[in-house]
Order: C-alpha cells, then structure tokens, then sequence
C-alpha cells in the first residue's frame, strides 16, 4: 500500500519514523517526542493490540 496523501489534518513528514508499536516502539517514540521530535510510528497492527 503506498501513502498519496494524508488524511486530513496527517502529516505525511516526520523527523523519525519509529517501526513497531510494541514497548520499545512506544517508549522510543514518546522519548523522542518529550525531545521536540515529530514522529511517525508504523506498525502492522492496531496499536493497542499487543
């Protein structure tokens, strides 16, 4: 699946893209954030599943 565009209001550009929505993936990217960093998660599944 390829990414045209955003849906309204998504930012299709980020500082880091973090892949994985397990608990290093989220710890990383709420550590970045709390730097000022915008981040992109990408994960296969919903995020709250696992």
């Amino acid at each position: 699946m390829k990414l045209l565009t955003g849906a309204p209001g998504w930012s299709t550009s980020a500082d880091v893209i973090v892949i994985g929505s397990g608990v290093a993936g989220l710890t990383t990217a709420l550590n970045l954030r709390s730097y000022g960093l915008s981040v992109s998660l990408v994960t296969k599944a919903r995020i709250d599943a696992g």
